[in-house]
């Protein structure tokens, strides 16, 4: 498939929550979101579609309202999802800062309600998307890190497991120039772990890590390595013909790997973006 990808998942739940009405206005904004506004100038929207929705400034209003109709439905953490990604958004502008103001105040309303169990729908939010003009950023506030990147994302995995070391990983497929394809033009994972102790060892979090998560064998080469950062270029002769990179690093008592990999005739096609990424991610230690 030209340097595609290899998987290909997709998952939606719909339910129709109000009829459209006659006197309703329909309105379509610009970045493509679908909505109808009634007679007293209220967001209405019909389907509560169930995804990880890339939250974006232009759509402000659309996204709002979709928090709200999470929450109404039931699904807390999919608001937390949109209501954290707006707070992400500096307040360049008096639309800007309105909706923060009411993204907090809905976000404290969620907490306050829900005591102890906020911090299931805390993690369940996890991780947030925020759609710039040039970019998709990524953020786990949970886990402490974001990561820039170019294209379309969708998030294919979602995993956490709890216990005195906190861990999250989640996979994504990226297409960099379209995302009208059957697959991925690379796949992206980040697997992060929060220990108990206040500081870690980046070797004895790779062995852990090992020993722990279970990698399958790809052939490494050592690229980089400093007391908190090590990079290694990833391949897969044979069948599967795989490249990428892999990034380990530690920050105090977390521990990130960040892995992209990609087919090894698209690696080298892509190889700046795909480098960049890896350069770029908890670049600030």
């Amino acid at each position: 498939m030209k340097g595609k990808g290899f998987i290909t998942v997709f998952f939606m739940l719909a339910s129709t929550v109000y009829a459209q009405m006659p006197d309703w206005t329909f309105f379509k904004d610009y970045v493509g979101n679908n909505y109808f506004i009634n007679k007293a100038g209220k967001i209405v929207i019909t389907k509560a579609e169930i995804k990880y929705d890339e939250v974006s400034i232009p759509g402000l209003e659309y996204c709002f309202a979709k928090a709200e109709l999470y929450y109404k439905s039931g699904y807390i953490g999919n608001s937390l999802r949109i209501l954290k990604s707006i707070l992400l958004f500096p307040e360049n502008d008096a639309r800007v800062k309105a909706y923060r103001v009411k993204a907090e105040s809905f976000r404290k309303k969620i907490h306050n309600l829900n005591g102890d169990r906020y911090f299931h729908f805390d993690r369940e939010s996890t991780p947030l998307i925020l759609k710039k003009s040039d970019s998709i950023l990524l953020a786990n506030d949970v886990m402490g890190y974001q990561i820039s990147l170019t294209g379309h994302v969708k998030i294919l995995k979602n995993k956490w497991r709890l216990g005195t070391v906190l861990y999250n990983g989640f996979l994504a497929g990226v297409n960099i120039d379209s995302q009208v394809s059957k697959g991925y033009d690379y796949l992206l994972a980040i697997d992060s772990q929060r220990f108990s102790h206040p500081k870690i060892d980046i070797d004895d979090f790779i062995s852990d890590v090992q020993n722990r998560l279970l990698y399958d064998k790809l052939a490494k080469e050592e690229l980089l390595r400093t007391d908190k950062r090590v990079e290694y270029l990833i391949t897969h002769d044979g069948e599967k013909n795989l490249a990428g990179i892999e990034t380990v690093v530690v920050k105090n008592n977390y521990g990130y790997i960040l892995r992209i990999i990609t087919t090894k005739d698209n690696f080298f096609k892509k190889s700046a973006t795909i480098k960049s990424i890896s350069e770029n991610f908890m670049k600030d230690l």
